[in-house]
């Protein structure tokens, strides 16, 4: 969504007055806009489902 607000801000020609921060987007994409500094920053956490899927593969 911070890569769609983006979008929007960049057709009203406000990208550069706006920051855009991510969160629990998708982690190569966003990190990828961070570095191509279209996003100031993303956020990401575990879900329960990253803990149950590493527990899984740690038994």
């Amino acid at each position: 969504m911070a890569y769609g607000a983006y979008l929007a801000a960049k057709d009203a020609g406000r990208e550069k007055n706006i920051k855009f921060v991510g969160i629990d987007g998708l982690p190569q994409e966003d990190a990828t806009w961070v570095e191509q500094g279209l996003l100031a920053g993303t956020f990401m956490y575990p879900t329960p489902r990253t803990r149950a899927s590493r527990s899984f593969t740690r038994n």
